[in-house]
C-alpha cells in the first residue's frame, strides 16, 4: 500500500502541474486544434522535466553528494564549543561512520519519479510531432 501511495503522489502532482500549466496557457478557452496541442505538449513536458529534476536531487543527495557540508558543520559546531569534548560517546567518529549513521544502506526508491517523468515527456513528444506538420 506505501509503494502504491507514492505512485499516487507523484501522479497527482504531475496532473496538478500539468492542470496549472493549462490554465496558465489559457487552454479552456482556446478553439484553436493547433494552439491546444501546443498548449497540451508544454503542460505534459514542464512537469517531465520537474520530475526529472527531483528525481536527480534526490539520487544524488541519497548518495551521500550533500552530506560532506553536514559532516563539517557538525564538526565546526562541536570545535567551537568549547566545553564539550571533540569526540563524545555516540558521535561518529569519522565521515565514513557520519555517512553509516546517516543513510544506514537504505536507499530512496526514484523510479516512480523517473517513470512518471518518462511518461510525460513521452506523451509531450507524442503531441510534438502531431503539433509539428501542423506549422509547416
Amino acid at each position: 500500500m506505501k509503494r502504491l501511495s507514492r505512485w499516487a503522489v507523484w501522479v497527482l502532482v504531475s496532473i496538478a502541474v500539468s492542470l496549472g500549466v493549462l490554465t496558465a496557457r489559457g487552454f479552456f478557452a482556446e478553439t484553436g486544434y493547433a494552439a491546444r496541442l501546443s498548449d497540451l505538449c508544454d503542460a505534459l513536458f514542464v512537469p517531465g522535466i520537474l520530475l526529472l529534476c527531483a528525481a536527480g536531487l534526490v539520487f544524488v543527495a541519497d548518495d551521500g553528494v550533500f552530506d560532506f557540508f553536514g559532516w563539517t558543520a557538525r564538526r565546526l559546531i562541536r570545535l567551537l564549543r568549547f566545553r564539550r569534548p571533540m569526540d563524545e560517546e555516540g558521535d561518529p567518529k569519522t565521515f565514513y561512520d557520519y555517512r553509516q549513521m546517516k543513510h544506514g544502506g537504505r536507499r530512496t526508491d526514484t523510479r516512480p519519479l523517473l517513470l512518471i517523468a518518462a511518461v510525460d515527456l513521452a506523451l509531450a513528444g507524442v503531441f510534438l510531432l502531431i503539433y509539428l506538420p501542423l506549422q509547416a
